[in-house]
C-alpha cells in the first residue's frame, strides 16, 4: 500500500498536534486528545506504537519512521498515519530542525504542487497575514484554510523579506542554505501564502496580479468573508456557548441610570390597523429620502416609530435545561439567538415636542435617556450626516446603530460580526417600511463617522461598536416624480414592472402616507 503524495507528501515532516498522546492498554493503544479517548489501535506492533511515541515529541520525515521497519509494517505505518492524519500536523524540514509547522482544519491535506526555478520570483500575498499565537508567529490567509507556524528564527526572517519580489536563488536567508529556503518557500507557495512570478520582456509579472476577481477583493473584506462564512474548515470545531461560566453573558438590555428621561408615545394596534397601508404597499412605495419638510417631525411620530420598530416586546430566560444560558428577548425584527445586540441612540435636531439633543432608546422602557446636550457636539453630528448623504440640509434625525456585540460573541465564536451585519441590514428594512406606512422620510446612510459617533456617545469602540446609522424626519411637500420617467437617471429602463412602485406612491398618497424627494432626483 502507497499513500497518495498529495494526500501524504514525502517531504514534509509528520507530528502529532499538542494535546495528542498514546496510551498502551490492554485492548491495544489507544489515543488520547486532551486525555480523552479519540481512536484506539487494536493489537499495534510493538515497532509501530514507537514509530508513532516519536511523532508526539517531534516532527519526523515518514521515511525516517520507517527506518528499521519491513515492508509489512510499512505498509501498515502509511495506513495507521492515513487514518489518523485528522490529528497529525505537517512540517517543512531542514534536517532535524522544524522550519514550518502547517495547521490544517481538514483531514485531507490535498495541495497543487508547484515548480520553481532559481530564476523563479517570489513575494507574499497581499492577502497574507502575520500575527502571533501561543508561543510562535503564525501565517495565515483569506484564500487558503491553512495556518502556518514559523517555528524557526531562520523561517521567519526569510518570511519577513518577502514583502517584495526575490528570485528564489537569491533568497536573503543567511541561516538557511538555499536548499532549504526554496523548500520552505514552495511550501508556502502549494499553501497559498506565497504568489509566484517571472520576468517577461524585462517586467515583473504575477499571475495573481492579472486575476480580475482578486482585484475587486480587498483583504478585509476577503478575510472576514471567509471565516465567517458557513462550511468553513476553521469554524469546524467552534461551539456555542465558549465562555460559559467564565465570563457573565450581558443583560438582555442595558440599563441607564440617573439621567433624564423622555416618556414616548405608544400607539395602539387598532390604529395601526385602521391606518396602515398594506406590506406590498410599503415595500413598493419605499424610497431613500434626503430631504425634509417645512415642519419638523414630532414626538408623538418618534414614540411610535420606535415602539414599532424596535421595543422589546418581551423577554425570557436563562434557562439552561432547554440550551438558554441567558436572557433572550422578542421584538419586531429578526436576531440570532434572540441575543439582540443592537442598541439606537437617538441625535435629535429637529422635533416639535422633544429637546434637541443626543439620547439613548430603552427599548424596554419606551422611553429616551439624555445621553450629551451639548448643542455642538449635536451639530457636528449632523453636519456629518448631511454630508454623508450630499444634502443642503441635516436630517431631523440621526440615529446611530451600535452593537453590544458581546451579547453575540459569548453564543457564537467566529460569526459574532457577521451576525451583527445580518442585524443591521433586517433593522434597516424594518426602520424603512415603518417610516414609509407613517409616512416619515427615511435614509441609511453608509458613512457613520464612527469615531465622532462614539466619542458624543461616551462608548468603548472595543465594548458597543458604532455599526449603522439612519436617517429619519418629515417629509417634503414636493412629489416625486414618477419611477418611469425619472429623466436624471442615466440608462434608465423598465425591466420587471416599475409600475408597480408608481402604484404604492399613488396609494400612500391616497391615504396622506407619501413620499418624496426634490423633483426628477432618482431614488433608491
Amino acid at each position: 500500500m502507497t499513500a497518495p503524495p498529495s494526500t501524504l507528501p514525502g517531504h514534509y515532516g509528520l507530528g502529532f498536534r499538542g494535546g495528542i498522546d498514546l496510551e498502551r492498554r490492554t485492548e491495544g493503544t489507544v489515543v488520547l486528545s486532551k486525555n480523552r479517548p479519540v481512536c484506539l489501535l487494536r493489537r499495534l506492533h510493538p515497532q509501530l506504537h514507537s514509530a508513532l511515541e516519536r511523532i508526539t515529541a517531534r516532527p519526523l520525515l515518514l521515511s525516517e519512521l520507517m527506518v528499521d521497519l519491513d515492508a509489512a509494517l510499512q505498509e501498515q505505518l502509511v495506513s495507521i498515519v492515513l487514518r489518523l492524519r485528522g490529528l497529525l500536523h505537517r512540517s517543512v524540514m531542514h534536517d532535524t530542525r522544524e522550519l514550518l509547522r502547517i495547521q490544517t482544519p481538514t483531514v485531507d491535506f490535498a495541495l497543487a504542487p508547484v515548480t520553481v526555478t532559481p530564476q523563479t520570483l517570489v513575494r507574499l500575498s497581499r492577502f497574507t497575514l502575520l500575527r502571533a499565537t501561543g508561543h510562535h508567529l503564525a501565517l495565515e490567509s483569506a484564500r487558503t484554510e491553512h495556518q502556518c507556524l514559523l517555528t524557526d528564527p531562520a523561517a521567519t526572517a526569510l518570511v519577513t523579506t518577502l514583502a517584495e519580489p526575490v528570485p528564489i536563488a537569491q533568497l536573503p536567508a543567511p541561516d538557511l542554505p538555499n536548499t532549504a529556503s526554496t523548500s520552505l518557500v514552495r511550501a508556502l507557495a502549494e499553501l497559498g501564502f506565497v504568489d509566484l512570478g517571472e520576468m517577461i520582456d524585462d517586467q515583473v509579472r504575477f499571475a495573481a496580479d492579472d486575476d480580475d476577481v482578486l482585484a475587486q477583493w480587498e483583504f478585509h473584506d476577503l478575510l472576514f468573508h471567509e471565516r465567517s462564512r458557513v462550511g468553513h474548515p476553521s469554524r469546524a470545531h467552534d461551539e456555542p456557548f465558549p465562555f460559559l461560566d467564565l465570563i457573565a453573558p450581558q443583560p438582555v438590555a442595558r440599563s441607564m441610570t440617573d439621567a433624564p428621561v423622555v416618556e414616548l408615545h405608544h400607539p395602539t394596534l387598532a390604529e395601526l390597523l385602521a391606518t396602515d397601508p398594506a406590506l406590498t404597499t410599503a415595500l413598493e412605495g419605499r424610497r431613500s429620502v434626503r430631504s425634509y419638510g417645512q415642519q419638523p417631525i414630532t414626538a408623538p411620530q418618534v414614540g411610535e416609530f420606535l415602539y414599532r420598530v424596535a421595543r422589546v416586546r418581551a423577554t425570557y430566560g436563562p434557562d439552561r435545561t432547554v440550551g438558554l444560558p441567558y436572557e433572550g428577548s422578542s421584538r419586531p425584527y429578526p436576531s440570532g439567538g434572540s441575543c439582540y445586540d443592537l442598541e439606537l441612540y437617538l441625535v435629535i435636531g429637529r422635533c416639535r415636542g422633544i429637546a434637541e439633543a443626543i439620547y439613548f432608546y430603552d427599548p424596554v422602557g419606551h422611553r429616551l435617556h439624555l445621553v450629551n446636550d451639548d448643542q455642538s457636539c449635536r451639530d457636528e453630528l449632523l453636519d456629518a450626516a448631511r454630508r454623508s448623504m450630499a444634502a443642503d440640509t441635516p436630517p431631523d434625525i440621526l440615529i446611530a446603530v451600535t452593537s453590544r456585540f458581546h451579547r453575540v460573541a459569548w453564543k457564537y465564536p467566529s460569526i459574532a460580526y457577521r451576525l451583527t451585519t445580518q442585524h443591521v441590514g433586517v433593522l434597516y428594512q424594518n426602520m424603512y417600511l415603518v417610516a414609509t406606512a407613517m409616512g416619515l422620510a427615511p435614509c441609511a446612510i453608509g458613512d457613520s463617522s464612527a469615531d465622532l459617533v462614539s466619542g458624543a456617545l461616551g462608548l468603548r469602540r472595543l465594548c458597543e461598536p458604532v455599526v449603522g446609522a439612519f436617517l429619519l424626519g418629515s417629509l417634503p411637500t414636493e412629489k416625486l416624480g414618477s419611477t418611469t420617467d425619472q429623466g436624471s437617471a442615466v440608462g434608465w429602463w423598465p425591466v420587471n414592472d416599475p409600475h408597480w412602485s408608481d402604484e404604492a406612491q399613488r396609494l400612500l398618497r391616497q391615504v396622506g402616507r407619501s413620499e418624496s424627494a426634490v423633483e426628477g432626483t432618482p431614488s433608491c
